[in-house]
């Protein structure tokens, strides 16, 4: 008989790191930005970003600081816009 058993999921590059992505990925989609967008303001490619909010890696200093400075962008962009239609 063959069992059918899904792969073994790859380990965590550190412990919390798949905690630390979806806290990533949170802020990223309450900032009503795609994963392309946000790669792309941040200069960094899809696949990396991806593998940040899957646990498989974890920022660099520099990556950190583009990725907090889009958020801000974002945040002050979506919260003008909401307050104007208002």
């Amino acid at each position: 008989m063959i069992s059918h058993t899904p792969p073994p999921k790859p380990p965590e590059h550190e412990p919390g790191a798949r905690a630390f992505g979806e806290t990533i990925m949170g802020r990223r989609m309450q900032a009503f930005c795609t994963l392309r967008m946000c790669a792309e303001l941040m200069g960094m490619s899809m696949t990396d970003l991806s593998a940040v909010e899957q646990g498989a890696r974890g920022f660099t200093p520099d990556e950190r600081e583009r990725f907090e400075a889009v958020m801000r962008s974002r945040t002050n962009s979506t919260t003008a816009i909401e307050g104007a239609s208002k």
